[in-house]
């Protein structure tokens, strides 16, 4: 009897450091999920204020701010017609370099997320939800150990290449200059 006693407590403590290891893991991986999109909308919060240089507003005019409603247009549909592609603004061959995030699992992206807001900011200074914060954003060194990317050549890259139907050539020196959207002076 002494001996079933034993090894009944192993087993119960054997069970409670599984469940113990079990919570951890799961506790871990909520922790290192990756940052959600939180869209152009939360950024403009601050980002289309004058103190700011109005970023916001001078994005909605630039290519990238009209990206997804350029693949509703004639030539972006004969374009993707080409390829098999019946509804560019849907296809993911597409949204992939006329949105952001796409391909990404919906848990990705913050319940007001709207893909027709075309190449958002998170598209270019990565996912925002850990940086978007007042705290991290006055803060260079916060804002970047949370997530916020300095965009170059390498990132415009992934969309502006010879794999794209229209791709003409990419000078990032130009390019950058279209879309330039500097933080005003404090």
């Amino acid at each position: 009897m002494n001996n079933l006693l034993h090894r009944g407590r192993w087993i119960a403590v054997a069970a409670v450091a599984t469940l113990a290891t079990l919570a951890a893991t799961l506790r871990g991986s909520e922790e290192e999920q990756p940052p959600r999109y939180v869209g152009v909308d939360w950024c403009a919060q601050c980002h289309d204020s004058k103190a700011t240089g109005r970023q916001v507003e001078v994005w909605r005019q630039s290519p990238h701010g009209q990206a997804w409603k350029r693949l509703g247009s004639e030539q972006a549909i004969k374009v993707a017609a080409k390829y098999g592609i019946m509804d560019p603004q849907n296809a993911l061959q597409c949204l992939r370099c006329h949105t952001t995030g796409a391909g990404e699992s919906k848990s990705r992206f913050a319940d007001n997320f709207k893909k027709e807001n075309g190449v958002q900011c998170e598209s270019c200074h990565g996912p925002g939800e850990k940086y978007a914060k007042i705290t991290h954003m006055i803060d260079d060194a916060k804002a970047s150990a949370a997530g916020l990317l300095d965009p170059g050549p390498k990132v415009c890259k992934q969309c502006h290449n010879d794999q794209s139907p229209t791709f003409a050539g990419f000078d990032y020196e130009a390019a950058v200059k279209k879309i330039r959207h500097p933080l005003a002076a404090y």
